[in-house]
Order: structure tokens, then sequence, then C-alpha cells
């Protein structure tokens, strides 16, 4: 059976990743406050060899693709 989810303490940071949702919570919340996650977080992703990040965490004023009217 698969993990469902996975904790890791990086640095000072507690990173929780949800294997079936694609959920990624940092305790730092730089996501939550600035729209980016946070390099424990990427780290995390890249160490559970998650080769694309889940489309919530691509938010629409950082693509090429925004276009204002």
């Amino acid at each position: 059976r698969e993990r469902e989810r996975d904790s890791t303490k990086i640095n000072d940071a507690f990173v929780t990743y949800d294997f079936e949702t694609g959920d990624v919570e940092c305790s730092c919340k730089k996501f939550e406050f600035k729209g980016v996650l946070c390099c424990h977080a990427l780290k995390t992703l890249d160490r559970d060899n998650i080769q694309q990040l889940p489309k919530r965490y691509i938010i629409g004023r950082w693509t090429k693709n925004l276009r204002s009217n």
C-alpha cells in the first residue's frame, strides 16, 4: 500500500504532503502569505519524486498566460 501522507521536518519548518490530494502544507506559510511555494515544500516534493506541481500551486499572476483586459 502506498503512503497517503508524508510529514517531514526540514530545518525549522514542518512539511506535510498528502499523496492522495496533492496538498502540501508547510509551517512557514510562505505559500499562504506570498503565493509561492517555499523551499521546504519544494524539497519535500523533490524528495518524494513528484515531477509536476499540482495546478493549485501555480498562481495565474505568475504565469505567461495571464492576460489583462
